[in-house]
């Protein structure tokens, strides 16, 4: 049937009815409602009110739209503690680290709260100081989650770290508390312990430096004691024996970062002058360099052009070098200094 013939011509009377204007319909510009009635004019078979009407009937679901749209991307943007309780802040963040999983970069002094996921990225490392003067400090291309940590002014802090990769350190005072460590291999109860952890897919490393730790892996306990070094290696169960050189390879890069694992205690010895830095002198009077108190009552050893030379441990009555290491016990700060 060829297209135009009388058989295909739609009935006159749905042309007019749907063409058809009985009225001009002026738009919301040209007139108010107090000027005309809203049935007085219409625009073929509705209301000319009705057709001003609809460009904001419209509008008002989009703007809806677009206005939740914008909560949605800032609200996770919100500052952290606005959100959550706080646990905890970061003493010391070294380049890159992320909180609230990759939503934010994280900064010195800026707090961390419940359930928070942080990560640091490579050559990054970040130390936290948790409520009751607790550290936990994160090394490298690490990433954990603070899961149920509850922050009491008696008890301390309790809750437990969820560590999916990387190196941690963990300071814990002496008032008790019960934090545990989990990983994929393993669980690390802690009981005010000084320790130090490294988790990869199939293992997990746990060297104690001070107190006593209680692991848990392959339906094995094992409670391993201050100088101990337990390895959980996938599905086996954990074994005390002497460090690996990939533990201790990542422990160094995390002291050369962060400097050596801070020591808590409830009453730590002032130094000399607890309120800034001292002077170190050789025997003959000659300035050498300064030394300068941290937060965690360690002392850092610096040179004349402020660059860091090492530590003086005064609770353990050592001294480090720069990468944290050993190198005598009382205060060697001239002799980092080069001085005798």
């Amino acid at each position: 049937m060829a297209f135009g013939s009388n058989s295909d011509t739609v009935p006159s009377k749905v042309i007019t009815s749907s063409l058809a204007i009985s009225a001009p319909c002026p738009t919301a510009a040209d007139m108010s409602y107090a000027e005309a009635p809203r049935s007085s004019l219409a625009f073929g078979d509705q209301p000319c009110a009705a057709r001003i009407g609809e460009p904001e009937m419209i509008r008002r679901p989009l703007v809806l739209a677009a206005l939740a749209a914008v909560v949605a991307t800032v609200l996770p943007l919100i500052a952290p503690a606005a959100l959550a309780q706080e646990v905890g802040r970061a003493q010391r963040v070294v380049n890159t680290v992320y909180g609230g999983g990759l939503l934010y970069r994280l900064q010195t002094g800026q707090p961390v709260v419940f359930n928070e996921r942080i990560s640091t990225a490579e050559a990054s490392a970040t130390s936290i100081a948790l409520g009751d003067g607790s550290f936990l400090e994160l090394g490298p291309q690490a990433e954990v989650t603070l899961d149920r940590f509850v922050v009491d002014s008696r008890s301390g802090v309790t809750g437990v770290v969820r560590m999916t990769r990387g190196a941690l350190r963990f300071a814990g005072t002496p008032v008790p508390k019960r934090i545990d460590i989990e990983t994929p291999s393993a669980s690390i109860g802690i009981r005010g312990t000084i320790l130090s952890v490294r988790v990869t897919a199939a293992s997990t490393e746990v060297e104690v430096t001070e107190g006593t730790v209680t692991i848990t892996a392959a339906g094995q306990v094992l409670q391993a004691s201050a100088g101990q070094f337990v390895l959980v290696d996938g599905p086996a169960r954990p074994l005390v024996r002497q460090p690996t050189p990939a533990f201790r390879q990542e422990m160094q890069r995390v002291s050369s970062l962060l400097g050596p694992i801070p020591v808590v205690r409830a009453a730590a010895p002032t130094a000399p002058n607890p309120s800034g830095t001292e002077p170190v002198m050789d025997a003959s009077g000659r300035l050498l360099g300064t030394l300068g108190r941290r937060a965690d009552g360690m002392l850092e050893v610096r040179d004349l052009t402020g660059r860091l030379r090492g530590y003086v441990d005064p609770v353990r009555n050592q001294t480090l070098d720069a990468s944290a290491r050993v190198i005598g016990p009382g205060n060697l700060a001239p002799t980092l200094l080069g001085g005798r």
